[in-house]
């Protein structure tokens, strides 16, 4: 999955993708942040609807609050799609109260407690849990009024680090709604875990229930070596090979057509021999 901020209007629909990590950068390629979604945000009319595609194991606190509040804000229908999982920040995006949430078959989501890092003093570390309390005191209110749940209830999920299946997340009132037509997998390979297509770190599933990430497929001890040269590949797909070749051909004749055009585009009177060589030369540019 090689895109992770991607804004496209349509009419009186707007489409957004968020994959990757909170707090991330789509100049850097590994997720998304508050100030790239503002500046896009501004341009998508105020009562749009808007269809969100999430996949994302979490990152910066802050950062999912911002887009939070953002959507909170937002006067137009909006959907939300977990499209390979939403944790940690992740679910304070999807927890907007004016949004449904539909996770396929096979997503999942996560909910966790708070956690920083302080460096100081006492005063300072003292200062950095109060703060955490109180940011997570929001998070849960969030929870809350998502879920329809207490603040209770919904505190002893958070404590226990607690992950959801698609079902799981429907019964709880973190998402509303199923998509029983499409199916999702995330696969546990080597240190990472593939959520939908997305890398993520495979320490970040350290308290995942067995079961939840599927176990990377081994490949079967019978499976034999098949080798196949072009005259063998001829004889026996014919009708492969000649697809291949007309499809060869007409995306070489676009290339050289492209070619062609570009150089004339740059040719500048009186290297009419250079123009010439590079386009039918031994060595065309």
């Amino acid at each position: 999955m090689s895109k992770f901020w991607n804004v496209k209007t349509e009419g009186d629909k707007a489409s957004l993708d968020l994959f990757g990590y909170v707090g991330g950068s789509k100049e850097w390629g590994d997720g998304f942040n508050e100030t790239e979604f503002l500046n896009d945000f501004r341009k998508i009319p105020v009562d749009s609807a808007l269809d969100i595609s999430i996949n994302s194991f979490g990152g910066a606190v802050y950062t999912a609050l911002s887009i939070f509040s953002l959507l909170k804000s937002h006067k137009g229908k909006i959907t939300i799609r977990v499209d390979g999982a939403a944790m940690s920040a992740a679910t304070i995006i999807t927890s907007v109260p004016n949004a449904k949430v539909i996770m396929p078959k096979g997503s999942m989501m996560m909910i966790h407690k708070v956690s920083s890092i302080a460096i100081g003093t006492t005063d300072d570390m003292r200062k950095t849990a109060d703060d955490m309390e109180k940011l997570e005191e929001n998070i849960l209110s969030i929870y809350a009024e998502k879920t329809g749940h207490s603040v209770e209830e919904v505190k002893e999920k958070v404590d226990a680090e607690t992950y959801f299946t698609a079902e799981e997340a429907v019964e709880f009132g973190l998402a509303d709604e199923i998509d029983e037509a499409t199916a999702v997998t995330n696969v546990a390979s080597g240190e990472f875990v593939m959520l939908n297509g997305l890398k993520a770190p495979g320490q970040v599933f350290a308290h995942a229930p067995e079961g939840l990430i599927q176990a990377e497929p081994k490949a079967s001890a019978d499976k034999k070596e098949v080798c196949m040269d072009l005259e063998t590949l001829k004889a026996e797909y014919p009708d492969l090979v000649e697809a291949i070749r007309k499809e060869a051909l007409a995306e070489g004749a676009k290339a050289e057509r492209t070619r062609i055009k570009d150089i004339e585009e740059c040719a500048l009177a009186g290297y009419e021999d250079l123009v010439a060589q590079a386009k039918y030369g031994e060595q065309p540019m």
